[in-house]
């Protein structure tokens, strides 16, 4: 189920919700006025924060080429709903293959695994054929979509030019977030590009990916130490 899908039967559970606690509310003898403002501005909320969360920007198939770390390319995976498989050709292949899905969309909407179980549980379930794809096709797909000499060159995510006035402003690392004591185009803690992650933690799509790279460093970092 598409994500755009799933939101559709998420949302039409909430505001039926709502609209039934407001009716309970009101026949327990509660000011139906407030109780019918309160309501709107409930669905309001859930409307904004589900925008503003959960469309997000599609990254570009120049884009894709451009990340290295096998761990972005699962977490990009994981954000986009495809399911992140931690081998970087594959999960780089799904997220082309997402791209090519949506021609001409420069965002997209996502949705969490809850959201999916909901939208899964009221959609009518129908077949789709699935195409047969034996292993030399699978090979020859791989090979004709290696990214190219000249799209790993691309500069940073966007097409955004490197600039050493942005590394001297930089004052921590924006993926550990570890204090730089002088400027430097990798971090000395985690070997981050500082650049690359400085540029795409401006997109919503970039701050939950880093976010989540973060959190799964610190994560790691912990039970190291335990």
């Amino acid at each position: 189920m598409r994500a755009e899908q799933a939101w559709g039967a998420f949302t039409l559970v909430f505001a039926l919700g709502t609209i039934a606690v407001a009716a309970v509310l009101v026949s327990l003898g509660h000011d139906p006025y407030q109780i019918g403002a309160f309501a709107i501005i409930a669905i309001m909320v859930y409307l904004y924060v589900m925008y503003k969360r959960y469309h997000i920007e599609l990254v570009t198939e120049g884009d894709i080429a451009l990340f290295s770390d096998p761990d972005d390319l699962r977490i990009l995976c994981e954000i986009y709903g495809l399911g992140g498989s931690g081998r970087a050709y594959i999960d780089r292949q799904r997220l082309k293959d997402f791209v090519r899905a949506h021609p001409e969309r420069s965002f997209v909407w996502v949705a969490p695994r809850p959201v999916r179980s909901v939208g899964s549980a009221l959609a009518i379930p129908s077949p789709e054929p699935e195409e047969e794809l034996t292993v030399p096709r699978l090979v020859k797909k791989l090979l004709s979509d290696t990214p190219s000499e000249s799209s790993m060159k691309g500069p940073l995510i966007g097409g955004a030019r490197r600039s050493s006035e942005r590394l001297a402003a930089m004052g921590e690392c924006p993926v550990c977030e570890s204090t730089l004591e002088k400027t430097r185009s990798v971090c000395p803690e985690c070997g981050a590009d500082l650049e690359f992650y400085s540029v795409l933690a401006d997109s919503r799509l970039g701050r939950r990916l880093i976010s989540e790279k973060t959190g799964a460093r610190k994560r790691k970092l912990r039970y190291t130490a335990e």
